[in-house]
């Protein structure tokens, strides 16, 4: 929908997104360019079990993670360049913001996030990755809110290695050290769209 309306606004439109949407985007009439191949040739559905069961657990869940998506990276950064040529902002998905900032950052040019589902923190409840405290607990809207917080930095910084790698190849980008990340982070405040 979003593609669309910004279709009919003016705007030259591309969906870079997994194979398996191919044919759904360009059934409306909108530029497809395809990212990594198809999501079910990539992803282990059994992996993806283990992954929701170890969530209560961020360590496992990080390193079965890691496993998965470490080596396709490099692959997603060169696709994701790809399709980028010639753009003049970027609307990343949520996992498309881990690309989306390096590849920005390389063509200076604005970004926008837009999510499918709640991601802003808020105070009323913590991360999915950290354990609930009980209502009533002393400080518990400040715990809920510094459990997003780690989430978040946490999640950019176990990828910083495999992205520095594709920022380095596919990009000609500086690396980020952990401090250089987490700056970068914490001053870049992107437009964010909700889609629901």
């Amino acid at each position: 929908a979003l593609g669309l309306g910004l279709q009919a606004a003016g705007y030259s439109v591309t969906i870079a997104a997994a194979a398996d949407y191919a044919e759904l985007v360009e059934s409306y009439g909108l530029a497809f360019h395809g990212l990594v191949g198809s999501i079910s040739a990539l992803i282990d559905p059994a992996m993806v079990e283990q992954f929701l069961e170890r969530a209560r657990n961020p360590l496992l869940a990080a390193g079965n993670f890691m496993r998965q998506a470490g080596p396709i990276i490099d692959q997603l950064m060169r696709d994701c360049w790809a399709a980028c040529q010639g753009a003049e902002a970027l609307i990343v998905s949520t996992l498309g913001m881990y690309c989306g900032f390096h590849i920005a950052e390389k063509l200076q040019i604005p970004w926008i996030v837009a999510h499918l589902h709640p991601f802003a923190p808020l105070s009323g409840d913590q991360h999915m990755f950290f354990p609930r405290l009980p209502q009533g607990a002393p400080l518990r809207n400040s715990y809920n809110l510094l459990t997003h917080a780690l989430a978040n930095q946490g999640f950019w910084q176990l990828l910083r290695r495999p992205l520095n790698r594709a920022r380095r190849h596919v990009l000609g980008l500086e690396p980020l050290s952990p401090l250089g990340l987490w700056s970068r982070l914490r001053s870049c405040r992107p437009p964010t769209l909700y889609g629901y």
